[in-house]
């Protein structure tokens, strides 16, 4: 995903006219530092509700195998994250079989965390928005930045706007920031210029 945020008297003037104007306040959120970002897309209602709230190893198959973290599981399994299902390659298990359904999860719930506006999954290495306070936070999904701002997805259906992207969450080593003041849109309005973003699924230096 590539982005461009800029600002000028002109912009900031509109867009606290279409604020004043919504006829739903509560479809604009404010940043961590103030700033109050309006879109016009869905935002979090497009999302669908998680359909479950834990991460799991749901066995396929009766048959089991040894494991090199010295415990057995099913040859054949899948992953439920927060109600989303995702398949394991079997014969990839049954040549690699290194590590068993259980420690896997249980590495996965160390790593990943919840969109606290859509409470869909991220997971490590996933670009990442940050709010401040808004009426669609949900607090039971909440992961928060050192500096006290909620971490959200960058999902199409879920995140109002581009200028919210913050940074990159990376796991148990926590929230990785890429601007100094917080978002690309408080960025801009912070120091004035044009931020132009390149490739937001890798951190800068992974680029």
């Amino acid at each position: 995903m590539i982005f461009l945020v800029g600002t000028s008297a002109s912009n900031i003037w509109n867009a606290w006219q279409r604020l004043k104007a919504l006829e739903e306040p509560d479809a604009a959120l404010e940043t961590h530092g103030g700033l109050i970002v309006t879109a016009q897309v869905n935002g979090p209602r497009g999302m669908p509700e998680p359909k479950g709230d834990t991460i799991e190893a749901v066995p396929d198959s009766d048959e089991r195998i040894a494991f090199d973290c010295g415990h057995t599981g099913p040859v054949r399994f899948h992953y439920v994250i927060f109600g989303e299902a995702f398949e394991t390659d079997e014969a990839r298990l049954r040549k690699e079989h290194k590590r068993c359904p259980d420690c896997i999860v249980a590495e996965m719930r160390q790593e990943i965390i919840r969109c606290a506006l859509c409470g869909h999954f991220i997971l490590p290495g996933d670009s990442v928005a940050c709010y401040g306070s808004g009426s669609d936070i949900r607090d039971e999904w909440a992961t928060r930045t050192p500096d006290g701002g909620y971490i959200g997805c960058m999902r199409w259906d879920c995140c109002p706007s581009g200028g919210f992207f913050a940074g990159h969450w990376q796991g148990r080593e926590g929230f990785k920031p890429a601007f100094e003041h917080g978002c690309a849109a408080a960025q801009a309005m912070a120091t004035g210029e044009t931020i132009v973003c390149g490739d937001i699924d890798q951190p800068d230096d992974e680029e």
